[in-house]
């Protein structure tokens, strides 16, 4: 359940904001240039999209980690290039190193405060590692860039989980399924703040515990 509710309210359409967004970067360095294309090119084709992903096989594993090698050349040039350390987050979540993609997407949050993807996909790490508090400031942030978006009311009820504190989470699983009452995933979410409050299953301490 745990992909599920996590990893499915991601927008795609993130992508293509980060290309644009990378051209006043690019057009410094020839260098910076290729390593970013290049990077994201190993990258993009592995990363977590979708509640299902396929295992992580030696190609895949190749690919990803020379992908992070490339960014890091790039961040290591530019240190606020946050579309770069944002896809080595993306990378690091892939090949399932937990803290390594909070790291990075907590470098890209902090240059990068006004987008709402960015800030939820910091906030879902930090869920995943048990840090309530800083999953629910940052998915705080989304929502204030992005209110209409059911599905981080939905997240920020996790958030709110993880940092025990149960009934704001019950306040945003609600908010979310009046902003959509078919989406599955809010009743879900619910379902599962409502398990806890009632005394059925225990206090979750990460997002490995939903």
């Amino acid at each position: 359940m745990r992909h599920l509710l996590i990893c499915l309210f991601f927008s795609s359409c993130l992508f293509g904001s980060l290309s644009l967004a990378a051209q006043p970067h690019l057009a410094s360095s020839t260098d910076v240039a290729a390593d970013f294309k290049a990077g994201t090119a190993l990258i993009s084709p592995h990363i977590k999209m979708a509640e299902q992903e396929p295992a992580v096989n030696a190609d895949r594993r190749r690919a990803l980690e020379e992908g992070i090698a490339r960014l890091e050349a790039v961040v290591r040039t530019d240190s606020q290039h946050w579309q770069a350390s944002w896809f080595i987050g993306k990378a690091h979540q892939a090949l399932g190193n937990g803290l390594a993609a909070n790291g990075a997407f907590k470098t890209a949050y902090l240059i990068e405060q006004n987008n709402s993807d960015v800030a939820s996909e910091y906030g879902l790490s930090c869920i995943d590692l048990g840090q309530g508090t800083e999953g629910v400031a940052a998915l705080q942030r989304a929502i204030k860039l992005s209110p209409s978006v059911p599905g981080l009311h939905a997240n920020l009820a996790l958030a709110y989980l993880v940092a025990n504190r149960n009934k704001q989470a019950l306040d945003s699983a609600d908010r979310a399924i009046t902003m959509d009452p078919t989406d599955k995933v809010s009743r879900a979410v619910r379902s599962l703040v409502m398990q806890v409050i009632e005394g059925k299953r225990p206090q979750p301490k990460s997002g490995a515990e939903f």
